[in-house]
């Protein structure tokens, strides 16, 4: 599944996706709140930025089953001050490749992963104006993470 070339948004093309369905985003920036619920692939190979649109997480993973989620080469900017740049939440085998989260709220995170999620971050930048991580009854594994302090 290609965005834009099959869907417009990037939403759009993850409300479409099946599981097991590779989602490939042409290099840009985008300025929409996604929400994944289900297992998937999302990649982009140059840099692509999602903006949030509105006060809702710039990047929501949740409830995804024990099949596992990769999303790779994105820099997730959360909107100034309202809520963090990427949510994990219940999602058992999250794989986060090559990217990084900012986020400007001083009660937010770049990337907070809660609720028994096992979240793998390989090659990962994490920049929050409170907190650069944050990890509540989870396991995160972090590879190759930088914070910024």
């Amino acid at each position: 599944i290609r965005v834009p070339g099959n869907f417009p948004t990037i939403q759009a093309a993850l409300d479409a996706a099946e599981l097991g369905d590779v989602i490939l985003v042409a290099p840009g920036t985008y300025v929409e709140s996604l929400d994944m619920g289900y297992a998937t692939t999302l990649v982009s190979r140059a840099a692509t930025v999602l903006a949030a649109a509105a006060e809702l997480p710039t990047f929501s993973i949740h409830d995804t089953g024990m099949d596992p989620v990769n999303v790779a080469g994105f820099s997730f900017i959360s909107p100034p001050r309202k809520n963090d740049a990427v949510r994990i939440e219940a999602a058992h085998d999250v794989w986060i490749e090559n990217a990084a989260a900012s986020c400007s709220g001083v009660y937010f995170s770049a990337i907070e992963v809660v609720g028994g999620s096992f979240v793998h971050a390989v090659n990962v930048v994490a920049e929050g104006v409170g907190n650069d991580v944050t990890v509540l009854d989870s396991v995160v594994g972090l590879e190759r993470f930088n914070r910024c302090e």
